[in-house]
């Protein structure tokens, strides 16, 4: 499972300096989307050659490179002065969704995320540990919760109760 991580790790950071998406990514490199979203986030025990080699090959490293074997020159190391635009947010279970609302502490989050859009100091994250919550957010997903954000047309809101939590598309606002 070690070396997962550091697949998973690299290919999340290549993908942040080429600013792309897991989606555009598996689009480029020809692969199913799902494939590409289980190596990123390290769900995939171990992501086949057939997966990790058009992946490789897209960024123009080896697949040693991709495993963490050997450096990758360029692959800048992360640095709070270069990466000063990202926020980092608490990773909570969805067990503390409600003691962390109410209190709106860091005693129940056990690791932290740096997140890349704004977002306010109530911020937190949550991640699908399952597939109960697809097509729409696969296993493995981050879901990065602001309860501050106002609600606009297509986004996505969740009701929480002490019991479980809803998660729903607003609909469109579209004019007929």
């Amino acid at each position: 499972m070690e070396n997962v991580i550091c697949i998973s790790e690299i290919l999340s950071r290549l993908m942040f300096e080429a600013k792309i998406r897991t989606a555009e990514l598996a689009r480029r490199v020809k692969l199913p989307q799902p494939t590409v979203h289980r190596i990123v986030t390290g769900t995939s025990p171990k992501p086949h050659l057939s997966s990790l080699t058009p992946i490789a090959e897209y960024f123009g490293i080896t697949l040693e490179q991709l495993r963490g074997v050997h450096p990758i020159p360029g692959l800048h190391p992360f640095d709070s002065a270069r990466h000063a635009h990202l926020k980092e947010i608490p990773l909570i279970s969805w067990e503390d969704i409600i003691p962390w609302s109410e209190k709106h502490n860091g005693s129940s989050a056990t690791e932290n995320i740096f997140c890349d859009i704004p977002v306010s100091d109530k911020s937190f994250a949550l991640r699908v540990y399952d597939t109960s919550a697809e097509p729409q957010f696969p296993k493995g997903t981050l879901l990065i919760i602001d309860p501050e954000k106002q609600m606009t047309d297509s986004a996505f809101s969740s009701v929480v109760c002490r019991w479980f939590t809803v998660i729903y598309q607003t609909p469109s606002n579209t004019a007929a």
